[in-house]
């Protein structure tokens, strides 16, 4: 007996791994455009993140207004990495389904779970370093929520166990 066999309780498992994949992919989209530390204005980053000192060097910005700092924004570009990655795995699983090539839906296993660990240490970064974002908590409170059920799916679609 696979761990998920109706996804929801409701749906077959081919429903609930299409229902999987575009969830995913959205909610790494939003997680990707609305972290905390996102610059809005991209123009601005270069001007933004470093500023020029009277000496013939480029030293990082660390103003009082500044909080995205070099731990935040290397967080951001790897959280970026893997929502890439987790989104070209989230297609892979759709194609699974319409294929019915199992082996498709092996990246995902990975993926999710980088992207599992990697959003919850960026939340309890969020909440160490005590930023009001509201929109962060709830977004990434969405993403985790799902996130084993999801993984669960997948696994219960990629290698089934038989009785």
């Amino acid at each position: 007996m696979a761990p998920v066999e109706k996804f929801l309780a409701i749906m077959d498992l081919k429903s609930g791994l299409l229902v999987t994949g575009f969830v995913d992919i959205i909610l790494s989209i939003l997680c990707g455009c609305y972290l905390p530390w996102m610059r809005r204005k991209v123009e601005a980053d270069i001007s933004v993140l470093t500023e020029a000192t009277s000496q013939s060097y480029v030293a990082f910005y660390t103003g009082p207004d500044f909080y995205y700092n070099r731990f935040g924004y290397s967080m951001y570009i790897f959280c970026l990495v893997v929502l890439i990655l987790h989104i070209g795995a989230c297609i892979l699983v759709i194609t699974s389904v319409l294929s019915e090539d199992k082996m498709l839906a092996a990246p995902y296993l990975a993926t999710a779970l980088m992207r599992f660990v990697v959003l919850l240490l960026i939340l309890i970064w969020i909440v160490t370093k005590s930023f009001d974002d509201t929109t962060s908590f709830w977004l990434i409170g969405l993403s985790l929520f799902p996130a084993t059920y999801f993984w669960l799916t997948v696994v219960s679609w990629y290698n089934p166990i038989e009785e």
